[in-house]
């Protein structure tokens, strides 16, 4: 059933507001997925990437981009159905949610994303490549791993040294 004008007015000025309290936005392709599955994919963007996942026309969709700053025609760039994740945190973590999500689907697609802040378009292999990257802990506790492994190696050294100094 169509909108009418007063609807698509309400559902832009909603999309608005959502991208506004948004870091990034993720544009995704989720034709054929059920909607079990999609309830479940949002009930997760919106605990663990403090977002939502909803559905905005769009035409609608390329003039709340225009009223951020941002020249980017969704109709053109995408040509099938598109959900967007309005997320407030970090775009690793929506964009490590998303790509889970689509992992063992072959119907849901990461199409592309927005830096909203930035006014940046990203494309949808970056997305990808983001969303495969291990979530932030993870990342952290390698770092710190690689930061102290020459530290412990070299304090190993120096005890056996100093073992072998005292028994001589």
């Amino acid at each position: 059933m169509a909108k009418t004008r007063a609807q698509k007015a309400e559902a832009l000025k909603e999309a608005e507001t959502l991208a506004k309290e948004s870091k990034f936005l993720i544009f995704t392709d989720f034709t054929g997925v059920p909607t079990k599955d999609l309830n479940a994919f949002r009930r997760t963007v919106r605990n663990e990437a403090e977002g939502k996942y909803t559905v905005v026309k769009k035409r609608l969709l390329t003039l709340m981009l225009k009223s951020l700053g941002v020249p980017h025609d969704v109709k053109k760039e995408y040509g099938a159905q598109v959900g967007t994740i309005f997320s407030k945190s970090d775009i690793s973590n929506a964009a490590g949610i998303a790509y889970r999500f689509g992992k063992g689907k072959d119907t849901f697609k990461l199409l592309g994303g927005l830096d909203v802040a930035g006014k940046k378009v990203i494309s949808g292999e970056e997305v990808i490549a983001i969303g495969k990257l291990p979530p932030r802990p993870i990342l952290l506790g390698q770092l710190l791993g690689a930061i102290t492994g020459p530290v412990r190696k070299l304090m190993y050294v120096l005890q056996e040294r100093s073992k072998k100094v005292a028994t001589t």
